[in-house]
């Protein structure tokens, strides 16, 4: 029979369902260290992440459009790395803290219910809500419920808080077109005006020599070899006795210029000293051919028959550098090799007694211009689709003869049947730089005067060849560096023109 009684809910009964239902949760035997340290972790981890991610964008200057899509996925995949990093967290943080309350005061059952769901923002708001509208009012429980809501917010809104710390800016730009040396203007080459082209040539290489001189420091062969000669995009190699400047063919976008190295210039030369003493030749100390008021056979090496045609228009002493080479020139261009033979010469000016009894020293240089498209190998003479694909080939295969032979073209003498031996005097005070500063300034018979008479069966210094072998070398580049300074630019591809556009930057603040 049912009792007719209601049960009645008293204190005790009230007290022994809270004991109950708190042995019911299940509770940490222990603080959850690890649990805390690998979240913590990952959290500081995804904030280095978008510190790095930042910086590197920062750097990258301005975005195209791919970039700007990396720039955001990665900026959303992060926040939500470190928000979920974070509310992992702060849970756990509060899942602890529910049981620390729990454990200080008796709670009525809905007190309790409210305390378990704590660890979610929303969970600790109801119980703030509860607590404020109810009569009873506010508790220790929930001032310390309070400030662990404030310090979840906070930390949630700090994420948010990155994005002010960042922006990404547009401003109008323009897009500019990339620009290349016009070689095929008409104040490159003069075909087949020589003299024109030769002048125009030296002009070029004065700029050249003015804006890029191309140190070479002989006395130091470590430094022989070398990338970006003088922070320039040329580089230098020897190999033997053979030096080689590479020059990387200029392009420009707005004020920008850059290095096209698909498009290289290689100038090398390698030269051969020889000492003059009474009419006699020396090479290394033997002798390998006389000069003399006969003359020389007509079967002569060239280098002998060079200075029987220089002492002839020379007659008298000189202390001046003179570069001289043969040339046919009805035939530059028509033929070219891409190579060439020039001779140096210096004397001292007080050992002159006749035209044939001189101290003197001389180099043959054998010079070549090649091109090369990137890693290829390079092909003899500037190549027409290096330089232009608008200029015919015989305008290149003439401007690579009157480049290597420019040095020498001054004036003329009768040198063969049809070439003339072609020179060119440059002061030997060395008072102002010049194409052939300090030619054989360490030889043998510079020292002549100070008690070595036998000067002339020494052999000239390693040093002395490769210094002359860099002049003849550096002065084609000379001209090519004056020429992309002083020829007008057109556009790379035809009909390529200049267009607006916004570019995007990321600013960090």
């Amino acid at each position: 029979m049912a009792s007719k009684y209601h049960s009645v809910t008293t204190t005790t009964d009230i007290r022994e369902r809270n004991m109950e239902r708190k042995e019911g949760e299940e509770r940490p035997r222990k603080f959850p260290w690890s649990g805390i340290a690998w979240r913590f972790m990952s959290s500081l981890f995804c904030f280095a992440a978008i510190i790095v991610m930042l910086w590197g964008f920062e750097r990258m200057g301005f975005l195209d459009s791919w970039e700007r899509r990396g720039f955001n996925t990665l900026s959303i995949l992060l926040s939500a790395f470190v928000s979920l990093a974070l509310g992992s967290l702060l849970t756990l943080l509060g899942n602890m803290l529910r049981w620390l309350l729990l454990h200080r005061e008796e709670s009525s059952p809905g007190d309790v219910d409210l305390i378990l769901g704590i660890g979610a923002p929303t969970g600790s708001l109801k119980l703030l809500w509860n607590h404020t509208s109810r009569r009873k009012g506010w508790t220790k429980t929930t001032v310390i419920v309070l400030l662990y809501f404030i310090v979840a917010i906070l930390a949630r809104l700090s994420i948010a808080g990155l994005g002010l710390t960042f922006e990404l800016g547009e401003e109008d730009g323009i897009d500019y077109p990339v620009m290349i040396t016009d070689w095929g203007n008409e104040g490159w080459v003069a075909e087949p005006d020589h003299v024109q082209t030769m002048q125009r040539f030296i002009d070029f290489a004065l700029v050249g020599l003015v804006a890029s001189p191309i140190s070479f420091n002989k006395s130091d062969p470590t430094s022989w070899t070398t990338q970006s000669v003088d922070g320039l995009n040329i580089n230098r190699t020897v190999d033997g006795g053979t030096l080689t400047y590479t020059l990387s063919l200029n392009e420009y976008r707005g004020l920008e210029v850059e290095s096209n190295k698909d498009h290289l210039v290689h100038s090398s030369s390698s030269c051969i000293a020889r000492n003059f003493y009474n009419g006699t030749v020396y090479r290394d100390g033997k002798n390998v051919g006389t000069v003399s008021e006969q003359g020389v056979p007509r079967t002569a090496p060239e280098h002998l028959q060079m200075l029987a045609v220089l002492f002839a228009y020379y007659s008298s002493a000189f202390i001046d550098y003179i570069w001289s080479a043969g040339i046919d020139e009805r035939t530059i261009g028509r033929n070219s090799t891409g190579c060439m033979t020039t001779y140096l010469y210096n004397e001292e000016y007080l050992s002159f007694l006749s035209k044939f009894e001189r101290n003197a020293t001389y180099f043959e240089c054998t010079s070549c211009l090649s091109t090369s498209s990137g890693p290829s190998e390079p092909r003899s003479g500037l190549s027409p689709s290096l330089f232009s694909e608008r200029i015919p080939p015989s305008n290149t295969s003439f401007a690579t003869d009157m480049l290597l032979g420019m040095g020498t073209l001054e004036r003329r003498s009768q040198y063969k049947d049809t070439a003339g031996l072609f020179t060119r005097q440059y002061s030997a005070m060395n008072t102002y730089a010049h194409f052939v500063n300090l030619v054989g300034d360490g030889t043998p018979r510079r020292r002549a005067r100070s008690g070595m008479p036998d000067w002339y069966l020494r052999p000239v210094p390693v040093e002395e060849e490769v210094w002359v072998a860099h002049l003849a070398a550096r002065l084609p580049i000379l001209g090519l560096i004056g020429a992309q300074r002083e020829l007008p630019r057109v556009t790379k591809e035809q009909g390529a023109s200049e267009k607006p556009f916004v570019p995007t930057a990321l600013q960090v603040k």
